[in-house]
């Protein structure tokens, strides 16, 4: 198995990709290795394989989490938020007791996602979690609108493996600083600054202006800490309307049968209490609303919503 393999999900005997971060982007001072537990960061949390092992992710909105592509390709079997346990030693059978579970609905990967054969990825290694409830006493992280440019110091955040020299714990949530040094459509890549994602952060966020989620970590190439500096992020801009189309899709699943279908699909009139983007398209053609939901209700997902309708 190639290395960059073997940076992704945190299993029960072995280890993922581990990082740190900040809550509002740059500005921290502390490192991963060696560095300082992360309390602040309450949207950032925990992703919890049935049979053990788990990944990092983010609550972007009540009911919906980012994480990486190769993440959701384990069934999943909670979101949990929390600090973590400090100072452990392995990866335990179950999720740390010390945190709080939400069960999750369904998973989904980005379109065309087969897992990290190359790093970066050929394609978005991203991935979503429906959450079965709501969590509202949290507020979500938001999605950046670009990349960041090369030079630019964001932070990370995630529950992986960290190393202080003398031992090696596992599932506390820690952060960290990191400079961008490129991008591509579908990735970012940074350096060390004062920490760098290592094994057991997979899916964790890399925040940027105004703490806006630019990437989820993804994989690295450059080998074992302390010689390890460099990392992968699969880019999240890029990705907005697929993240759009899987919530909207979403958000109709498991709601009373008045929102039973989609905005991509004709059918019944939606009420505007569906969702954000029924609201939207509602707002200026109320027929959507009050009598049918034809192709024209269709049509503004895209132009009203950005939803991407194939």
């Amino acid at each position: 198995m190639r290395e960059w393999i073997m940076l992704l999900a945190v299993g029960m005997s072995a280890v993922g990709c581990n990082a740190a971060a900040v809550s509002d982007g740059a500005g921290d001072d502390s490192a991963i290795q060696g560095g300082h537990a992360d309390a602040k960061d309450e949207a950032v949390g925990l992703v919890w394989f049935e049979g053990g092992g788990f990944c990092t992710g983010t609550l972007i909105a009540p009911d919906l989490v980012l994480t990486a592509g190769h993440c959701v390709e384990h069934k999943v079997e909670g979101f949990y938020l929390g600090s973590g346990p400090a100072g452990q030693a392995s990866v335990g059978a179950g999720a740390p007791p010390n945190m709080e579970r939400h069960a999750v609905a369904d998973q989904a990967a980005y379109p065309g996602f087969a897992g990290v054969w190359s790093c970066p990825a050929s394609t978005f290694d991203l991935g979503l979690l429906k959450l079965a409830k709501a969590i509202t006493k949290v507020t979500p992280r938001h999605v950046a609108k670009s990349a960041p440019a090369v030079g630019t110091v964001c932070s990370a955040v995630g529950y992986g493996e960290h190393s202080d020299g003398a031992q090696t714990t596992y599932e506390q949530k820690r952060r960290a600083t990191e400079t961008v040094t490129s991008s591509n459509d579908v990735a970012i890549a940074v350096t060390f600054k004062t920490g760098i994602i290592d094994r057991g952060d997979s899916g964790g966020p890399l925040l940027c202006a105004g703490g806006a989620i630019a990437g989820v970590t993804s994989c690295k190439v450059d080998g074992d800490w302390p010689s390890h500096k460099d990392g992968v992020y699969g880019r999240v801009d890029t990705a907005a309307r697929w993240i759009q189309q899987m919530s909207t899709s979403w958000q109709g699943a498991g709601q009373p049968d008045a929102c039973a279908h989609s905005t991509c699909q004709k059918g019944a009139k939606l009420p505007a209490t569906c969702n954000e983007c029924v609201a939207a398209i509602c707002a200026l053609d109320a027929y959507c609303c009050t009598s049918t939901w034809d192709q024209g209700c269709v049509a503004a997902s895209a132009t009203v919503c950005g939803v991407s309708c194939h």
